[in-house]
């Protein structure tokens, strides 16, 4: 038998680590963008690296929510 509560806690676990990482990612790129030399040239490039790890993120903490659901109901 398939927990399905026990696998979502751990999806949205994985999800919130995920989005905590970015977040740290993103305060990082930031003030690079500060320093001479760095790749990331503006807080504008920042948030827009930020807003594409994020929409990856959020598709796939859906993918493995319609897994977990998949899997329960097989």
């Amino acid at each position: 038998m398939v927990d399905v509560a026990r696998m979502k806690e751990a999806v949205e676990k994985a999800y919130d680590d995920a989005v905590s990482r970015n977040f740290g990612t993103l305060i990082g790129n930031i003030v690079d963008s500060t320093l001479p030399g760095s790749p990331v040239k503006d807080p504008g490039q920042a948030q827009a690296m930020f807003g594409r790890i994020m929409k990856t993120t959020n598709d796939a903490h859906a993918r493995a929510l319609a897994a977990v659901e998949a899997l329960g109901a097989s």
